[in-house]
C-alpha cells in the first residue's frame, strides 16, 4: 500500500497535467537554477527521435549497467547509472530508474526517493517568483535531483517530445543519439520530416 506522502505527491503531480505540453526550457531552467543545477555534474546520453527512442535508451542503459558491473568485479569503483524514460506503463516511478548493484539491472526509484525529489522541485518552483511547471518538467527536474542525491555517475535520458525545446535538453549530454524520424506531433514539431528532424 502506498504511503500517504507518496499519494499526496502523485496528487500534486497529476494537477500539473492540467497545463498540458508547453515546449520551451525557460521554466525548468529557472527551477533547476534554484535547485543548484542538479543535472550539471551528471554526464548524460540524450536520446531523441520519433520511434525507437525508448528501446534505444533501455539498450544503452543495459549496456552501461553491464559495463559498470564488469568494472566493479574487476576491482574498479562502483558506477551508478540513471535512466529516464516516458511514458510509464504501470507506475510513474518507472520513469526514474537507478542501476542496482546487486542485480546489474535497474530499479524504479523508491516511493521515498520520489517524494523527496518531487518535494524539492515543488518548493523551488513555488519560491517567489513562482514558476508553473508541467507534469513532464516536474518529473525531469525530480530525476536530476534524485540522481544527484544518489550519486549517479552517468545518465541515459529519453526526450519527451522533440528535443530542441524539450525539458530533457537541459541535461548535460556527453553524447546524443537520434533514432528514426517520422511524422508525429506535427502540430508542435512541423509538417515535414525536415522540420521534425530539426526539432529532434
Amino acid at each position: 500500500m502506498a504511503s500517504a506522502g507518496y499519494t499526496a505527491a502523485l496528487r500534486d503531480l497529476c494537477q500539473l497535467a492540467l497545463y498540458g505540453i508547453q515546449p520551451g526550457t525557460e521554466r525548468l531552467a529557472a527551477v533547476l537554477s534554484r535547485l543548484g543545477e542538479p543535472q550539471a555534474g551528471i554526464p548524460a546520453i540524450h536520446i531523441a527521435g520519433t520511434n525507437g527512442k525508448g528501446s534505444t535508451a533501455a539498450y544503452c542503459a543495459s549496456l552501461l549497467g553491464q559495463l559498470a558491473g564488469a568494472l566493479r568485479q574487476a576491482g574498479g569503483r562502483r558506477l551508478r547509472i540513471g535512466l529516464y524514460t516516458s511514458p510509464h506503463l504501470q507506475r510513474v516511478r518507472e520513469r526514474i530508474q537507478l542501476s542496482d548493484a546487486a542485480t546489474a539491472g535497474f530499479r524504479d526509484c523508491t516511493e521515498d526517493e520520489f517524494v523527496g525529489a518531487l518535494s524539492a522541485v515543488r518548493a523551488a518552483a513555488q519560491a517567489a517568483p513562482a514558476v508553473t511547471l508541467t507534469f513532464f518538467e516536474a518529473l525531469t527536474a525530480a530525476a536530476f535531483v534524485l540522481w544527484r542525491e544518489a550519486g549517479v555517475d552517468l545518465a541515459v535520458v529519453e526526450t519527451g517530445l522533440g528535443g530542441r525545446l524539450d525539458a530533457t535538453r537541459l541535461c548535460q549530454p556527453l553524447a546524443t543519439a537520434v533514432t528514426s524520424i517520422g511524422r508525429d506531433h506535427c502540430e508542435l514539431l512541423g509538417d515535414t520530416l525536415g522540420q521534425i528532424a530539426f526539432e529532434d
